[in-house]
């Protein structure tokens, strides 16, 4: 559902570099709304080390620059 709103195939998804907010935004929503862990995300996305979930998290928590904060109220509809 996310990947649809942010007008990704999955495909596409897991080839985004770890730092892209797109990428960051749909662990961010996983991570917010499942029970699954930080390796299973880190390994379905292509995220290297799974600290980078824990920092992608953190950088949607409370989003401080413009993309990020589109890409937080598009994934929000998914969630609601």
């Amino acid at each position: 559902m996310g990947l649809g709103r942010l007008g990704l195939e999955e495909a596409e998804a897991v080839e985004l570099r770890q730092s892209d907010p797109r990428k960051q935004g749909l662990a961010w929503m996983v991570k917010s709304r499942t029970d699954v862990g930080d390796e299973w995300i880190c390994r379905r996305l292509r995220m290297g080390d799974r600290s980078n979930v824990s920092r992608a998290v953190a950088a949607y928590r409370a989003p401080m620059d413009r993309e990020r904060s589109r890409i937080s109220t598009l994934l929000h509809v998914c969630t609601d």
